[in-house]
């Protein structure tokens, strides 16, 4: 297995992240959840994997989901499923790119 040098590794993850990203914004949908965010940097930066970051992800849409399902029971969770087809996008690019990540 060839290793990627680590600055290598950074610019390939934050293109793909940006490029991600973009299509969100050009429909208009900005993902600014500072949770999402940080996970998204810690994985640019090589701290984390993107297994770890969805799995993190995951766990706090779900808390969040509940929560307010508990106090708005006709809730509609379009955004989340939003946000985790980004992941889902970034994913699908880091596996075109291949397993270096």
């Amino acid at each position: 297995m060839e290793l990627i040098p680590k600055s290598s590794l950074v610019e390939q993850r934050r293109a793909i992240f940006e490029r991600v990203s973009s299509r969100y914004a050009s429909n208009g949908m900005i993902l600014d959840d500072p949770i999402y965010l940080r996970l998204m940097e810690a994985w640019i930066a090589g701290e984390i994997e993107m297994e770890e970051a969805a799995a993190h992800w995951n766990s706090v849409r779900r808390s969040s989901i509940a929560e307010r399902r508990a106090s708005l029971p006709d809730i509609d969770d379009a955004g989340d499923r939003m946000s985790s087809d980004l992941l889902a996008m970034i994913e699908s690019e880091v596996k075109k790119v291949g397993n270096a990540f």
